[in-house]
């Protein structure tokens, strides 16, 4: 288990635009999400294995048009 943090602090380590995990964790993307005091809570190795996979996916993407041109 990871260490525990809002759902803007996500947003914030993996560069996400504002509010991407509180839609991702709606979606059940990130079932073990929990909300508290108001607040969504994550914890950083469920959201790794969520965005992680995303952002390879974009990098991937950027090589191919980088050898594109």
């Amino acid at each position: 288990m990871g260490k525990i943090v809002s759902a803007s602090e996500i947003d914030a380590i993996f560069n996400l635009p504002t509010g991407s995990t509180k839609r991702d964790i709606h979606r059940g993307k990130l079932p073990n999400a929990y909300k508290s005091v108001g607040v969504w809570l994550v914890d950083t190795d469920e959201a790794r294995s969520l965005y992680e996979k995303r952002l390879e996916g974009l990098q991937s993407d950027e090589q191919v048009k980088a050898s594109d041109e």
